[in-house]
């Protein structure tokens, strides 16, 4: 499968407060529904693929690499959340995944997986992201 430069799949990750199957808010009371989970990359995790997908994306939106904030970086560190959350650990680092398109779900033998009991915070899966 060729990809752009935009886009990658993960090598495994943990998931946390997926909405895969029914689109949720992307803010607490707010209107805006999308498909979304949290992906949780442990500490030995490459980031090195995924950071130069986020310098792709923003060569091809803005025509430049620009200087991130901690704050609006797409990769954070577990440790820098203000509350504690399970599975949010150190050493840990999370990005938050968001689509307004229902994703696929597939299993091992690329089979789509209808059981939404199957996928479940904690559960450790590849992600496409782009």
């Amino acid at each position: 499968m060729d990809f752009s430069d935009t886009e990658l799949v993960t090598e495994p990750v943990r998931i946390a407060f997926p909405a895969l199957f029914e689109p949720k808010p992307t803010v607490k009371g707010g209107t805006d529904l999308k498909y979304q989970s949290a992906i949780l990359l442990p500490p030995d995790y490459d980031l090195k693929p995924l950071a130069e997908c986020v310098k792709a994306a923003m060569i091809e939106k803005w025509g430049k690499v620009i200087k991130l904030t901690a704050r609006n970086a797409p990769i954070k560190k577990c440790e820098d959340r203000d509350t504690e959350l399970a599975g949010y650990e150190d050493g840990w680092r999370y990005l938050n995944a968001k689509s307004g398109y229902q994703p696929s779900v597939l299993d091992q033998k690329k089979q789509e997986i209808l059981d939404e009991g199957r996928i479940f915070a904690g559960c450790w899966c590849r992600f496409h992201l782009t």
